[in-house]
């Protein structure tokens, strides 16, 4: 009897507590438990697709350098300096007449300007280099004695890495823009060369800069024009980006493009702490 009683009172006390009334901070409790645990979830989510793009996306831009690279030399091989060099000239010319249409067709037709960037790179380089060694040496002003003891201060930190600048300005950016709008771009070659053209007007400064260093004089002349010719340059990138990523809408393209600036002065910055100047 003692036993059925004792039963019977552990049924009743069952009974009564799941009868009794849920706490309202109980309610507060589990669901804070079964959010968190559906947070955690999703953050993992989030974290395991946020890995899998970004792989996806470094796989994406590795393969589009290795052909870029392979399409470039591929291209240096055939090229012919003289009749590419009237073609830099024509081109140039067209330019200045249809902007527009000219960096129209740049677009369309990338892979039969890559010739023409890769020159256009190259002038610029040459240019730069020039004039680091004129203004760096100092052969015009000490001689060739002073060069030769201060050969090795010089030629790396004054003149070689200086002179890479420009093929660094023309990869970084066009990496940048490829980066931003990969969903919308599938060629970095494209890109390269549509950064190279724009950059034709910093090209022409870089040359008319080798002046500065054989008279003082010109620097009075020729700094307000190479002002001028950077200004061209951003407006050509400015356009030239815009018809690369289709995009029509005018206020949603400028804030991408301050976006690609300000990313861009930012790796400038950042670079400038391994002594690397774009």
């Amino acid at each position: 009897m003692e036993n059925e009683k004792n039963l019977e009172h552990d049924e009743t006390a069952a009974v009564k507590e799941e009868d009794a009334p849920v706490s309202e901070d109980n309610l507060v409790s589990k669901y804070l438990d079964v959010e968190k645990e559906s947070n955690a979830g999703k953050d993992k989510s989030v974290k395991e697709e946020n890995t899998a793009n970004a792989e996806a996306d470094a796989e994406k831009l590795k393969k589009e350098a290795e052909e870029a690279f392979n399409q470039t030399k591929e291209t240096i091989k055939n090229i012919d300096v003289k009749e590419d060099a009237k073609r830099i000239s024509g081109f140039i010319s067209d330019m200045w007449n249809d902007p527009m249409g000219k960096i129209k067709d740049v677009v369309n037709n990338s892979d039969s300007y890559l010739t023409l960037a890769i020159l256009v790179t190259a002038l610029w380089v040459i240019a730069v280099l020039l004039r680091r060694v004129l203004s760096n040496t100092g052969v015009i002003t000490n001689g060739w004695a002073y060069f030769i003891r201060n050969i090795f201060s010089t030629v790396f930190g004054g003149i070689l890495m200086p002179a890479i600048s420009p093929v660094l300005v023309i990869v970084v950016m066009a990496t940048i823009i490829f980066l931003l709008n990969r969903k919308k771009l599938d060629k970095i070659t494209l890109v390269i060369v549509v950064v190279a053209i724009a950059n034709i007007p910093n090209a022409i400064g870089a040359v008319l800069s080798i002046l500065t260093q054989l008279t003082w004089r010109a620097y009075t002349v020729i700094s307000p024009i190479n002002t001028f010719l950077s200004v061209v340059s951003v407006l050509l990138l400015y356009f030239g980006v815009k018809e690369l990523l289709r995009e029509e809408d005018n206020a949603t393209f400028f804030k991408t493009f301050i976006v690609i600036q300000a990313v861009y002065h930012g790796s400038r910055f950042v670079l400038s702490f391994l002594n690397i100047y774009l």
